[in-house]
């Protein structure tokens, strides 16, 4: 989700892709799940990710790359 928010912020004009090549669940009128009382996929397009019940924090944790785990 981090990458849809960073997105968001580089693309702020984009609209919600309305389309019939688009499947079903995943068009604009479609509802969402579990979100109760329903809301569809444009309801929450462009909202800020809290909306979804996201947040993000910074961390201090190392980046560890491939094959730095110790042997068994």
């Amino acid at each position: 989700m981090r990458i849809f928010k960073d997105w968001f912020k580089e693309h702020p004009n984009a609209t919600y892709p309305d389309s019939d090549e688009v499947t079903p669940a995943q068009r604009a009128k479609a509802f969402m799940a579990p979100f109760f009382p329903l809301r569809t996929n444009d309801y929450f397009w462009g909202k800020p990710i809290r909306d979804l019940g996201y947040s993000y924090r910074e961390h201090s944790l190392p980046h560890s790359g491939a094959g730095s785990r110790p042997a068994r």
